[in-house]
């Protein structure tokens, strides 16, 4: 009877050759947005209302900086109903984005598959359940307890995987790159006399980076100076010691 039992969960639990037509669907959105901002500061407390407008909550917040930068990555989750008008209300504040990817994935069929393998699990683990009251022998109760645990750690399984996937299509994914771009140099197209200034600072830039190289390299001139000075010395006694000769 136990063996009848486990082929037939067997092929319940095969995949059906014909899917039903899904009525709702199951889409996971998410996607990335980098922001160049002229106020790293507001732009942050910007970000940080609008997530609480939108009933969303960081997943994970980093922030770098250093002499000359400023930087913040944030891993936002927003509700999927609110997702677009969150992007929306990103694109019309005053940070330029300057990259924007956003994604979907239809995990209807991946959803279904768990949600119909876990009724069936339950169903099979009841009628296990029920089997333990009429087992005849040691062996027959050890065998079905075997298989109410497979079972249990089966629905487990599948429990945890239908409960990610509902929360990845309830919150959407979002990543966010802020940084900082000097106030003057952001949206603004290149003038003749901003190209003008910045040859000026590239030429400087040339000048220091000449400079130090020369000055690391001192020693060998040095060592130069002194050869190129004793070879002089040498040639002028060799010189003078043939005019003394004649």
């Amino acid at each position: 009877q136990n063996a009848d039992l486990s082929k037939n969960e067997t092929n319940t639990n095969a995949p059906a050759s014909a899917s039903p037509v899904l009525q709702n669907k199951k889409i996971v959105r998410s996607g990335s947005i980098t922001l160049e901002s002229k106020d790293i500061a507001k732009t942050k407390q910007h970000i940080d209302k609008l997530i609480q407008d939108a009933d969303g909550y960081y997943e994970q917040e980093n922030s770098s900086s250093g002499s000359t930068y400023t930087a913040y990555t944030l891993n936002i989750r927003i509700p999927a109903t609110k997702f677009d008008s969150f992007i929306q209300s990103i694109a019309d504040g005053k940070d330029k984005i300057t990259e924007k990817s956003i994604q979907a994935k239809d995990v209807s069929l991946q959803y279904l598959d768990v949600q119909s393998r876990l009724k069936s699990k339950n169903a099979y683990l009841l009628r296990y359940q029920q089997m333990v009251a009429s087992a005849k022998t040691t062996k027959d109760l050890l065998e079905i307890e075997e298989q109410i645990r497979q079972l249990q750690e089966d629905i487990e399984s599948n429990t945890t995987i239908l409960r990610s996937l509902a929360d990845q299509v309830n919150y959407s994914t979002l990543s966010i790159q802020i940084y900082y771009a000097e106030s003057g140099n952001i949206n603004q197209p290149n003038t003749f006399l901003h190209e003008v200034g910045e040859s000026m600072k590239s030429g400087w830039d040339l000048i220091k980076s000449s400079t130090l190289i020369i000055l690391s390299l001192w020693p060998f001139i040095i060592l130069s100076i002194i050869a190129v000075t004793g070879w002089r010395k040498y040639k002028r006694r060799k010189i003078n010691k043939k005019e003394l000769n004649k």
